[in-house]
C-alpha cells in the first residue's frame, strides 16, 4: 500500500498486474498498468510514480496513464521499490539485487554484499537494508558533501557541482592557507547534483563544503 500526498490517493498493487486506487481506503477503483505480471513494488519521486513488474517497470505522472520500460530479462524476483535522495531503487532476491535510477528509465546495477534484500529504509542520510541470514547493511552517508566538479564560469567566477543529501543545508567556505576558512555561501541541496556559482576571487583558494 502506498499513499501519494501529491495526488491525494492510495495505491494498492498485487498479482496479475492488479492496481487499485482509493481516496479513502474504502472505495477502490481498478486501473490497468499494462501488464498481467505480478507487481512487486511501488515508489514515488516528487514528479512520478514507479511500479515494478518482474523484468520491467512502469512509470506515471498522474497514476492513470502508465508507460512501460524494460530493465532486462536478467533482473527479476523483486521484493520492493523505494525512492530516496533523488534515486529510485528496486530490491530483489538474487545476487544482482539492487538497481538504481534517477528517472525510472536508465538503471545501474549495484552489489550490496548479500544474496537478497527484504527490507529497506533511508534514515539520516544513509540507506539501510536487511538481507539473508539477518544481515543489516548501511550505505555511506549521503549527508556528507562532495565536490563533483569545479570549472571556470562562462561569465567569470567558478561553477561548482556538489553532491549531498537533498533538502539538507550546507555552507561553502574558502581558504588561502587550509587553516583559516571564510564563509562564501549557504545553500540547500536541491538535487543529486547541485549547481552553485561563485564570483572571481583571489587567484589561489581552497574550497570545502560542510553541514550547517
Amino acid at each position: 500500500l502506498h499513499y501519494s500526498p501529491r495526488l491525494g490517493v492510495y495505491f494498492a498493487i498485487g498479482s496479475q498486474g492488479l492496481l487499485a486506487v482509493s481516496s479513502d481506503r474504502v472505495d477502490w477503483t481498478f486501473r490497468a498498468v499494462g501488464t498481467s505480471k505480478y507487481l512487486s513494488g511501488i515508489a514515488e519521486s516528487p514528479d512520478r510514480l514507479l511500479i515494478v513488474a518482474e523484468d520491467q517497470v512502469f512509470t506515471s505522472t498522474n497514476g492513470v496513464a502508465w508507460a512501460g520500460n524494460p530493465i532486462g530479462s536478467d533482473f527479476k524476483n523483486w521484493n520492493g521499490a523505494y525512492y530516496a535522495n533523488g534515486l529510485f531503487m528496486i530490491f530483489g532476491r538474487l545476487q544482482q539485487n539492487l538497481l538504481t535510477s534517477v528517472d525510472g528509465m536508465v538503471w545501474a546495477n549495484r552489489s550490496v554484499g548479500t544474496d537478497a534484500i527484504f527490507g529497506h529504509i533511508f534514515y539520516k542520510g544513509s540507506l539501510y537494508v536487511t538481507g539473508t541470514g539477518g544481515m543489516i547493511l548501511q550505505s555511506a552517508s549521503a549527508s556528507v558533501p562532495e565536490f563533483l566538479s569545479m570549472t571556470p564560469g562562462t561569465g567569470g567566477g567558478l561553477d561548482f557541482e556538489l553532491f549531498g543529501e537533498i533538502g539538507r543545508g550546507y555552507e561553502l567556505q574558502s581558504s588561502t592557507n587550509l587553516t583559516d576558512w571564510a564563509f562564501e555561501q549557504d545553500y540547500t541541496q536541491s538535487a543529486r547534483q547541485h549547481p552553485l556559482t561563485l564570483p572571481t576571487g583571489p587567484a589561489q583558494r581552497f574550497y570545502r563544503s560542510k553541514l550547517k
